[in-house]
């Protein structure tokens, strides 16, 4: 039922969206002055940086604490992310949408795909960045609601600086969040599950 939810998602929103990215592009990159936070929010918000390093800080963080839950999350937050990514960059290569400044320099129409393609210039949809961000921030989100907010507020950022950058469409970015939320939850929920049966068999032992 969810899968079916989610395609239903995926089609109001495209129906949205699509008809309208260059109008909602040229919304969010009216602010000025943000070049530098959206540097920052692209540079740290991708793969190896924020899945596989922030990953990393918390796996030492999980053994200096000796805490198997923290070393759960941490692994799970670094699966979320490299599933989430990994599917993306197939889409991506299926899809072979073509990036803003791809449509500017060529006058082509914003909703270009091209089907398979192996230049990165028509590589825009689903956004890496923002599907592989959502799914580790949303999968730590599950695991540790008091603090996984922060990490979602940042996975937000991320998507926000692909668009302010001139590297994706908004559609690009919300499908790819809506791509990484789905990783997320099912790699978080996966590993609640996991606790919640190491807890059962230890009340039975």
């Amino acid at each position: 039922m969810w899968l079916g939810r989610m395609l239903i998602f995926f089609v109001v929103t495209g129906l949205l969206l699509f008809p309208n990215d260059s109008e909602w592009l040229g919304w969010v990159q009216a602010a000025k002055g943000w070049e530098q936070t959206g540097k920052f929010l692209g540079f740290w918000g991708d793969f190896l940086q924020f899945s596989v390093g922030w990953g990393i800080v918390l796996l030492i963080a999980a053994a200096l604490a000796k805490d198997r839950w923290l070393r759960r999350g941490a692994l799970a937050f670094v699966l979320a992310g490299v599933l989430s990514g990994a599917t993306a960059r197939v889409v991506k290569f299926s899809m072979g949408r073509a990036r803003p400044s791809t449509v500017e320099r060529l006058d082509l129409p914003a909703v270009t795909f091209t089907g398979p393609s192996v230049t990165s210039k028509f590589h825009g949809y689903f956004s890496g960045h923002t599907a592989a961000a959502w799914g580790s921030a949303v999968a730590l989100a599950v695991i540790f609601p008091r603090v996984g907010w922060i990490a979602v507020l940042f996975a937000a950022g991320v998507g926000w600086s692909r668009i302010y950058g001139n590297h994706h469409f908004p559609s690009d970015v919300v499908h790819g969040a809506a791509w990484g939320t789905i990783w997320g939850c099912l790699v978080g929920s996966g590993m609640r599950r996991v606790r919640k049966r190491a807890k059962l068999m230890r009340r039975v032992e």
